[in-house]
């Protein structure tokens, strides 16, 4: 359990470290892996975008966590540019880490965003 991982951790003992595989849910709902669960050779390819209107987009991503309300996990992306097939009914956060990008609005605002 989490509880007895932290206790044995104050008592100098080394918890067993989880699998780069399978996240690890604490009892709180909250979920983490090891850095190396996400690194590129990890993530699974989608391929070419089909919809690209510029350049030669593919992407790649690996899932975090889905309770059916919140899904969490990576994405990275190739340079390129594609009209989404499917608009979103919720609002997605995301952190980037590097590189830069442009979502436009269907009335043609664009909101550009990079690193940060």
């Amino acid at each position: 359990s989490s509880l007895g991982s932290y206790l044995d951790s104050l008592n100098g003992a080394t918890p067993a470290a989880p699998s780069p595989t399978t996240p690890t849910t604490e009892s709180t709902g909250f979920c983490h892996v090891p850095l190396d669960y996400f690194a590129f050779e990890n993530l699974a390819s989608k391929g070419p975008r089909a919809t690209y209107d510029w350049g030669t987009p593919q992407d790649w991503s690996r899932k975090l966590a889905d309770d059916g309300v919140f899904r969490a996990g990576t994405w990275y992306c190739s340079e390129g540019g594609w009209e989404s097939p499917n608009g979103k009914g919720v609002t997605e956060v995301f952190y980037m880490l590097e590189g830069h990008g442009m979502l436009g609005d269907s009335d043609g605002a664009k909101h550009f965003f990079g690193p940060g």
